[in-house]
């Protein structure tokens, strides 16, 4: 462009005018454009700080150097550090001594590679306590940061697991004082005659000492449930809220996020699941009912509830159930299923192409009880023979990539062979690496001599919301009661909410509820104390029974026919989804004639 030189008498061109003008206007709007983009970018990230800052688990952003630039709140409450002091290396000053050189060496390693970091240590606080923390960390590339390409970064979850450490050191205490014990008892034996009597003394003390390991033991399943309620509280709001942000207008990136969050809430959910079932097999306390059932009714079931599974992957599914097997069985058909399934769900989840097929064949049809052999074949990654013993242990897979590309906890095979071996069956397996494997497992069954009868289900008349319902909510978590009543608030229910039972008791004697929501562990009164107290002014002043519906995070059966023998109509734990509580809501309240059992 050429500069024309003017006097400063000589007047500017029309058209330059113009020209200047024109270019203004277009700064203008580029600085404003520019400012909304900046105002929804401070806005987003206030937005993605507050939903950390609210997670029951600490959170923090760091390279693959170990520099932190980003932690929650949670973060600065397990470690006694302030966001500033934990940023960039200061985090380090709260790794324990003994610990320090190790963490940082594992986190250069496995961040090298760009890998998942999982490590457990210890963090001292300012005050000088001691914690035992479980840290979790993914590579990720954050969009829109300069050079994100080259530079990873890390976010990491930071969980206190300070309870569970003691009691497994006191478990770990136990097990070495019983085993010394024993090694004292053999030794005792190998003595002479005369000292005889001090090896029976010594019997007598081993047998105290495993008393005291069994409950020990009891102890840690005890521990478990605990763990089981705690975490199912948190992951009640993570799930729901979750479920929630699924139904509002996001962009494709936030349901990406969304998506992983859910996906981490159930991973965890199974987690916490398979734990429980098998700490209950291992103590002793899983007991098998023994009812009966068509057994062809159950193939088809767990066929059809499988099935999307497979044709998402474009596997086919296929059965076979050898004929003449006897149609109605004696045994537990739950526990079949969960075996059947597992066994299903993980060939689905190994193969890429192909097919999966369940065979059912009687090995001795003709005696009594029948020997049934159920096989699981698939068409996909298959298993090294030296690996093969290794897959039933807890814990265990075929290959430690595996559960990197697979996922899963390593339970479902181990709780599968133990409720094998006790429905008096054995389970195996028959691979080759790349060329598939077939999973059999034998049980044993009571021929009926009679047609299966179907239990009577009392189930309440399902209706729609045509006219308003009046709930009391009874929870003590602040959290939960935001999120039930997020559930709910599309719908004509008056909702009053109690934080414990003895407020729960004042407001229902005081109003008329359609149906009562109580949580079960709750401070100053529980919700076993509260339902009995209920149960009895209604029988007192001649009033019709209200719906009360346990909602609560205690898991085991045992918890459930508690609720039901203490005046509830229903069990439900959680996590609830909000489809599950809008129907039993409907199914109790919809007519004049409620059932009894849920």
């Amino acid at each position: 462009m050429s500069i024309q030189q003017t006097s400063p008498d000589t007047p500017a061109p029309e058209k330059e005018i113009e020209s200047l003008r024109a270019q203004c206007a277009k700064l203008t709007a580029l600085l404003s454009e520019y400012k909304q983009e900046k105002d929804a970018l401070e806005e987003k990230e206030r937005r993605y700080r507050t939903i950390t800052n609210i997670l029951p688990v600490g959170i923090f952003y760091a390279d693959t150097d170990g520099n932190f630039s980003y932690v929650n709140e949670q973060w600065c409450e397990i470690s006694g550090l302030t966001a500033n002091e934990s940023l960039g290396d200061g985090w380090t000053k709260a790794l324990h001594p003994d610990d320090k050189e190790r963490v940082l060496e594992e986190w250069k390693k496995v961040t090298k590679n760009f890998a998942t970091f999982h490590s457990e240590f210890r963090l001292v606080r300012p005050d000088g306590s001691i914690s035992w923390v479980l840290c979790v960390g993914v590579c990720v590339i954050f969009p829109g940061i300069k050079n994100s390409s080259q530079k990873k970064n890390y976010v990491a979850t930071i969980t206190d697991i300070t309870e569970r450490k003691n009691a497994e050191a006191e478990v770990e205490k136990a097990r070495i004082i019983a085993e010394d014990a024993t090694r004292e008892l053999k030794k005792n034996l190998m003595i002479s005659e005369d000292l005889r009597k001090n090896a029976q003394e010594a019997k007598e003390q081993a047998r105290v000492f495993a008393e005291e390991a069994k409950e020990a033991n009891n102890a840690k399943s005890e521990f478990l449930a605990r763990m089981s309620h705690e975490i199912r509280t948190p992951l009640n709001s993570i799930l729901g809220t979750a479920e929630l942000l699924a139904e509002a207008e996001l962009t494709a990136e936030q349901k990406k996020y969304l998506r992983i969050l859910n996906n981490a809430g159930e991973t965890l959910l199974r987690l916490i699941n398979d734990i429980l079932d098998l700490s209950k097999i291992e103590a002793g306390q899983f007991e098998l009912s023994e009812e009966p059932f068509h057994l062809r009714h159950v193939i088809e079931e767990i066929i059809a509830m499988m099935q999307p599974a497979a044709h998402k992957k474009g596997v086919e599914l296929v059965c076979s159930i050898e004929k003449n097997i006897p149609e109605v069985l004696m045994g537990d058909q739950i526990c079949l299923r969960q075996i059947i399934i597992n066994l299903i769900g993980n060939a689905i989840k190994f193969t890429g192409k192909g097919r999966v097929s369940l065979a059912v064949s009687a090995q001795n049809k003709e005696t009594y009880p029948c020997t049934l052999l159920f096989s699981v074949a698939d068409t996909g990654i298959g298993i090294p023979k030296e690996k093969q013993e290794k897959i039933f242990d807890a814990f265990a897979q075929a290959d430690s990539s595996t559960t990197r590309k697979y996922g899963g906890t390593g339970l479902g095979l181990a709780i599968c062979k133990r409720m094998v071996e006790l429905m008096g069956g054995a389970i195996w397996v028959e691979s080759e690496p790349n060329k598939g494997s077939v999973f059999s497992f034998t049980a044993a069954f009571k021929q009926s001599t009679q047609a299966a009868v179907e239990k009577e289900k009392i189930q309440p008349k399902i209706t729609s919301f045509d006219v308003p319902r009046k709930i009391l909510l009874v929870e003590d978590n602040h959290d939960n009661q935001i999120l039930i009543l997020a559930y709910l608030k599309k719908y004509p229910l008056f909702i009053d909410t109690a934080e414990n039972g003895e407020v729960a008791i004042e407001k229902f004697v005081s109003n008329a509820y359609d149906i009562v929501l109580m949580d079960i562990e709750m401070p100053v009164m529980d919700g076993y104390t509260a339902t009995k107290k209920i149960r009895e002014w209604e029988k007192t002043h001649g009033k019709d029974p209200t719906p009360i519906i346990a909602l609560t995070a205690h898991a085991l059966s045992e918890h459930r026919e508690k609720s039901l023998a203490t005046g509830c109509n229903g069990h439900i734990t959680k996590p609830i989804k909000k489809a599950r509580l809008i129907e039993v809501i409907e199914n109790f309240t919809g007519g004049k004639e409620r059932g009894t059992k849920q």
